[in-house]
């Protein structure tokens, strides 16, 4: 009788624990308000709203100065994904892409293979790119392209031109990966919550302020923020050609990670 009051007792403990860690587990990922972080909305336009942003970050703190690095950044074209799209609906007599539908990720190759080579216009590409998306089914028409794909059509379009190189996806240390293919000439695709984007280049900004210490003294602090330089495919280059994502918004852990990634080039 005491053995089967234990192993009770036992059960029952181990499904609290399990129940305990299902609701934290939840809570973290779906009941916190991550409002914009991570996404579209957190990509800045230019280097007045980085410092914006920054200002924002440490509004708590009295800020002595705000202060940009050296821009590493390659020259990579801005195609206006709202340009590629109407050249698609024009080209095609049926099966047009809807008014709501988004297809940064098409500018976002599109730029990618531009700077690779492929001869043609930003949207003469991008037509190129969404037509052999959707006839390979990587894509609808109408819904969401499914990053998991980028590097298998990226490698397909650069067969389309006769390049010898490959599309390849990556979802670990994002940014010093990003770094590392910007230091050696290389742009790639660069995801970010329900977005696509071209990383392009990699900046760091150095924020001097003070504050109070525990003691109630006064003391000078420097700490610094990265951005990835980005086409961010809302604008071509006659209007915008680089924006800015902040580092600090890239997730990381089990949850938020696969939210984000780049599609690297390489060679066959």
């Amino acid at each position: 009788m005491m053995k089967l009051v234990q192993e009770r007792i036992g059960k029952t403990l181990i499904a609290v624990i399990i129940s305990s860690l299902a609701i934290y587990l939840f809570a973290m990922y779906a009941l916190v308000d991550p409002k914009d972080e991570g996404t579209a909305n957190s990509v800045q336009r230019n280097q007045e709203s980085v410092k914006a942003y920054l200002e924002n970050m440490y509004k708590k703190k009295s800020i002595i100065s705000i202060s940009a690095g050296q821009e590493h950044k390659l020259n990579s074209p801005n195609y206006d994904q709202t340009v590629i799209k109407d050249y698609y609906n024009f080209m095609k007599s049926q099966n047009k892409i809807p008014k709501e539908t988004g297809v940064c990720w098409a500018a976002a190759q599109a730029s990618v293979l531009k700077f690779n080579g492929v001869t043609g216009t930003g949207k003469e590409i991008g037509y190129r790119v969404l037509d052999r998306a959707n006839f390979l089914s990587y894509w609808d028409g109408e819904g969401s392209f499914d990053f998991a794909k980028a590097d298998s059509l990226l490698t397909t379009m650069f067969s389309c031109y006769h390049k010898n190189k490959k599309g390849n996806n990556d979802r670990y240390d994002i940014y010093d990966t990003l770094c590392d293919e910007i230091d050696n000439g290389r742009v790639c695709i660069f995801k970010i919550v329900n977005h696509e984007m071209t990383g392009c280049g990699y900046v760091t900004y150095t924020i001097r302020y003070s504050q109070k210490n525990v003691w109630g003294k006064t003391v000078k602090k420097t700490e610094k923020q990265d951005f990835v330089i980005v086409n961010d495919t809302w604008s071509d280059n006659s209007l915008r050609q680089y924006s800015y994502f902040p580092e600090c918004e890239i997730g990381t852990n089990v949850f938020s990670r696969w939210d984000f990634g780049i599609t690297k080039v390489r060679k066959k």
